[in-house]
Parts: C-alpha cells; structure tokens; sequence
C-alpha cells in the first residue's frame, strides 16, 4: 500500500446531491466522490482518513507503554499489535 496520499484533513463538500457526495482536501481540492444515495459513506471516510494519523500514534503510545513495563507477552495487546502492524504496512 502507497503511504503518498492527500494531505487530511479533508472534509465533505457542501451542496452535494442526493447521487454524489464529493471529498475535499484542506484546499478544496476534490480528493474521491461518492456516487450513492447516503451521505454517510463519504462521511465515513472523510472520519477514517482523517483519524487514520492520531490512530496509529494512540496505538503507538499504548505498545510503548507496554515495552517500557515489560517484555511479556500481554494478550490483551495482541489486537492493538495486529492493527497497528496493518495500518503501518
């Protein structure tokens, strides 16, 4: 997966029709359109992308925290391990 992407934070257009909803960058430049009948995809991804950086840092932050502890192997981070390897790829 390529790490070169548009800048965030973007955010919805306003005026979209009932069909497209258009994505734009910090300059309002278009960055994807939706073609569905629901605002709610485009808003979901506008939020994903737009988290995707505080994500990995909070995840980051935690599995630090955890090494400076200790060493062991926690359970319970095993699924902040599986993400953060994912969304770091």
């Amino acid at each position: 997966m390529s790490k070169k992407h548009t800048p965030t934070p973007w955010h919805i257009a306003t005026g979209y029709t009932q069909v497209k909803s258009e994505i734009l960058d910090k300059e309002d430049f278009l960055v994807a359109e939706c073609f569905d009948r629901h605002k709610g995809n485009a808003e979901f991804i506008v939020r994903a992308c737009n988290s995707y950086d505080a994500l990995v840092k909070a995840l980051s932050n935690i599995l630090k925290y955890k090494y400076r502890i200790d060493n062991k192997d926690w359970s319970e981070f095993k699924e902040a391990e599986k993400v953060l390897t994912e969304l770091t790829k």
